[in-house]
């Protein structure tokens, strides 16, 4: 489970900020470590997982913003950053599938259109997840956002 949060998470192939990327480092260093503070536990605990019923059409792993916020970390003089502290960020972030319109290509045939028929009704984004993450404060939304996106020109 933890490769799949680590995944979510800003990086620096994703191009985070310094300060976001420690505080990411951070909090992955003291999951791996024997004795988890309760500030980890607290993060992954409020960040959405996998809803049940995605074959159903529920798409909502919210999470729980009120137990995120409440996350207060103090990490040890020992760190590489330069702010020792730090508080929990909910974000909700939607993962799209993204629907262009095809045309026929024959004008005599009968062609059921998923893409025609989203874009009639205006959706041509149409959600498949919807997760809600808690980050370190420092993360900023464009270090989410980037790290989320890293993979999509390649």
């Amino acid at each position: 489970m933890l490769g799949l949060l680590v995944d979510l998470y800003p990086s620096e192939a994703g191009g985070a900020g310094p300060e976001c990327l420690a505080h990411t480092k951070a909090l992955f260093s003291e999951l791996g470590s024997p004795n988890v503070s309760d500030w980890a536990l607290q993060m992954v605990d409020a960040t959405g997982k996998a809803p049940s019923g995605i074959l159903t059409g529920n798409v909502w792993g919210m999470g729980n913003f009120h137990e995120c916020l409440g996350v207060r970390a103090a990490l040890d003089a020992e760190e590489n950053v330069t702010e020792l502290q730090f508080s929990g960020k909910y974000c909700l972030v939607s993962f799209d599938l993204h629907i262009e319109d095809q045309p026929s290509t024959r004008s005599g045939d009968f062609i059921l259109n998923l893409g025609g028929l989203a874009a009639g009704a205006g959706m041509n984004n149409i959600p498949i997840l919807i997760e809600g993450i808690c980050l370190p404060s420092s993360c900023s939304n464009q270090d989410l956002f980037v790290s989320l996106h890293r993979d999509e020109n390649k």
